[in-house]
């Protein structure tokens, strides 16, 4: 079952430290729109670029002789041109936003994989179809081959060495893509472990379709919650508080590192070994009537609130709501 994305945010201000400040309140929903359509933009710029300004056309099964762009020239497809456009495409990734997406990504109908992540110097990943071997690595399919270091030529993607690591995968059965080719069109994920099986994030995919209404696939941005709470932690005032969890309670990320995620495991928020998060996440779960509490996440968008924490003061609360078109739904609490 695929469940729509809540979130919810958190921004509790110290009432003996500082007022409350609708100006900051402002400010962190301006810096929380900008963050959550980076990836969206970058899906987008992909897109754009390789249907509408390059080819009308993405590599598909076997390697032959197709009409590939819109002017009609007749272009060999094959799947190491492919590669080397979407290189062209990845690449600004290397220098830009490189702290909150570190991937972008295409998945194929036949398995084909072309990936780039970020961190320095960067890496390709490539898989030609779901019969991709290497044998350098005893893989004989579904072998995700990366290429990092100078395993790549820097300025045209090509490969000139071999692959530094490889590991067993398809993307027609990751999340991302599922969740994609289920829902249709443009997605946000739901929290999931990464191939890595260490790292939890997030992706922003969309279904790649032809000029002839063909699915050929999914592309995707990663953003990791390690990333999102670097990004909260520069938002967050000295005597401010931001912290982030999904419809279920559990948390995506908060200003401070370290109470979010056990491992690879995301912890709930009324569970956290943080005084302040925990003890607002349970408030906002009792009952309403019989507790005094707000009666759930779903009712919590719109209110105010104050709440005494031991030893660390009376702190201001205030909710409100941050959607995006892609059914992502944060609630801003302040």
């Amino acid at each position: 079952m695929i469940f729509r994305i809540l979130i919810f945010l958190f921004i509790a201000a110290s009432c003996g430290a500082r007022d409350f400040n609708e100006a900051y309140a402002a400010s962190v929903l301006s810096n929380l729109e900008q963050l959550i359509d980076k990836p969206w933009s970058r899906v987008n710029n992909i897109l754009f670029s390789a249907f509408n300004s390059k080819w009308s056309y993405l590599y598909q099964g076997d390697d032959v002789e197709t009409p590939s762009r819109p002017d009609g020239i007749v272009k060999y497809v094959t799947s190491n041109n492919t590669r080397e456009l979407l290189w062209a495409l990845f690449k600004p990734f290397e220098y830009e936003e490189s702290t909150l997406i570190n991937m972008a990504y295409l998945g194929f109908e036949n398995g084909m994989f072309i990936g780039y992540s970020t961190p320095s110097p960067g890496s390709l990943t490539f898989m030609s179809n779901g019969n991709h071997s290497c044998p350098k690595w005893n893989i004989t399919s579904r072998c995700r081959s990366v290429y990092g270091g100078n395993s790549t030529d820097p300025v045209t993607g090509e490969i000139s060495g071999e692959s530094t690591s490889a590991f067993t995968y398809d993307p027609r059965w990751r999340p991302w893509y599922t969740e994609s080719m289920t829902q249709g069109g443009s997605v946000w994920t739901d929290p999931y472990i990464y191939s890595d099986e260490i790292t939890i994030g997030l992706t922003a995919a969309r279904q790649i379709v032809s000029n002839s209404d063909q699915i050929l696939g999914v592309v995707g941005t990663d953003f990791t919650l390690a990333s999102i709470e670097i990004e909260l932690s520069v938002i967050a005032l000295e005597d401010m508080f931001i912290f982030i969890v999904d419809q279920f309670g559990k948390m995506i990320a908060a200003s401070v590192s370290g109470i979010s995620v056990d491992g690879a495991k995301q912890l709930y928020a009324n569970a956290t070994n943080h005084p302040l998060v925990s003890n607002i996440a349970l408030h906002i779960e009792k009952d309403a009537l019989v507790d005094g509490g707000l009666g759930g996440w779903s009712h919590a968008n719109g209110t105010v609130f104050s709440i005494n924490i031991d030893q660390k003061g009376l702190h201001w609360v205030q909710v409100v709501d941050l959607t995006d078109e892609h059914n992502l739904k944060w609630h801003v609490v302040i």
